[in-house]
């Protein structure tokens, strides 16, 4: 008895004319078991080599910023904030440095600015809170 075989999932075949075997799917790109061809991941999502379906991308968590945004081929590249600055996370590429009156963060990944007590100030680098002089 004479069949062909289909793709398994994450190839397809060689070529469209002639089914003398299969490669991988490339980054970016998937296939089901039995398709022709692969398709392309949608936008959010990214894949590997050889991919049976494709991942959705990492949103950054609060306190964490985006280094890298997801591609079709990898996913996103989240990075921590450290003390003195802050971040609601998402899409944001860069930390956000605590200004502004009696501002400051004492620990690495926060979300928001903490504001000094009265009687302190944030410290120049905004990493810890000092006392006021007296009389000020």
């Amino acid at each position: 008895a004479t069949y062909c075989k289909s793709a398994p999932a994450g190839f397809k075949p060689v070529s469209e004319t002639v089914r003398t075997g299969v490669v991988a799917c490339t980054a970016g790109t998937f296939s089901i078991g039995g398709a022709t061809d692969c398709t392309s991941c949608g936008e959010g999502e990214f894949s590997g080599d050889g991919a049976v379906g494709c991942s959705t991308c990492t949103t950054c968590a609060a306190g964490r910023y985006m280094a890298n945004a997801c591609s079709p081929t990898s996913d996103t590249v989240c990075g921590d904030c450290l003390a003195g600055t802050a971040s609601s996370g998402g899409s944001l590429t860069e930390c956000e440095i605590c200004t502004g009156d009696g501002k400051f963060s004492d620990s690495d990944r926060v979300s928001f600015c903490k504001t000094a007590r009265a009687g302190t100030k944030p410290s120049t680098d905004r990493t810890t809170v000092e006392l006021c002089p007296k009389n000020h």
